[in-house]
C-alpha cells in the first residue's frame, strides 16, 4: 500500500481546485449563475468572474430572490473591480484564482519529491516508506507486510 503524505494531499487539493476554477471560468463565459438574498446580497459567476454585491434595498428593491441561471450577456471581464454607487461590490476575475492555485500546486512539488525521496531511502520500506532501521532484511515490513527488495 502506498502512503499519501501531507504534501501530496496538499497538492491534490490545489490541483483539484485549479481544475474546478478553470472549469467554472470556462463555463461562466457562456452562462451566468447567481443567488440573490431577500436583503439584497448577491453572489454570482458570470463573464469570467465571481462577483459579490451588497446593495441598499431601500433605494433599489430586489424583485428576484433566490437562484437564477441563464446565458451570459456580459463581455469577458479581465480585471478586478470594486465599489459601485449605492452598494458594495467586488468582482474577482477567475483567471487570477486559476493562476494562483496553479502556482500553489507547482510550489508544493518540491515537498512531494522530498517526501518520496525519504520513502525511497535504503532504510525505508520500498512500498510504504516505513523506516526499517534495525530490522533484519529477512523480516517482512511490520507496517505493510512487504518483503525486502534486493538492492533497495
Amino acid at each position: 500500500m502506498y502512503t499519501v503524505h501531507s504534501a501530496e494531499r496538499f497538492n491534490i487539493i490545489f490541483v483539484s481546485a485549479t481544475i474546478a476554477s478553470a472549469m467554472v471560468w470556462l463555463a461562466s463565459v457562456f452562462v451566468q449563475l447567481a443567488w440573490v438574498s431577500p436583503r439584497g446580497s448577491m453572489l454570482g459567476v458570470e463573464a469570467g468572474r465571481i462577483y459579490i454585491v451588497r446593495q441598499d434595498v431601500s433605494n433599489y428593491p430586489t424583485k428576484y430572490v433566490g437562484w437564477s441561471f441563464g446565458t451570459s450577456s456580459m463581455p469577458l471581464n479581465w480585471r478586478f473591480q470594486s465599489g459601485f454607487a449605492g452598494s458594495f461590490a467586488v468582482s474577482i476575475p477567475l483567471w487570477q484564482t486559476t493562476i494562483f492555485l496553479t502556482i500553489g500546486a507547482l510550489l508544493a512539488l518540491p515537498a512531494i519529491h522530498a517526501c518520496r525521496g525519504r520513502a525511497a531511502s535504503v532504510s525505508a520500506c520500498q512500498q510504504c516508506g516505513y523506516p526499517r532501521s534495525g530490522i533484519s532484511r529477512s523480516t517482512v515490513c511490520p507496517e505493510c507486510g512487504n518483503r525486502w527488495i534486493a538492492g533497495g
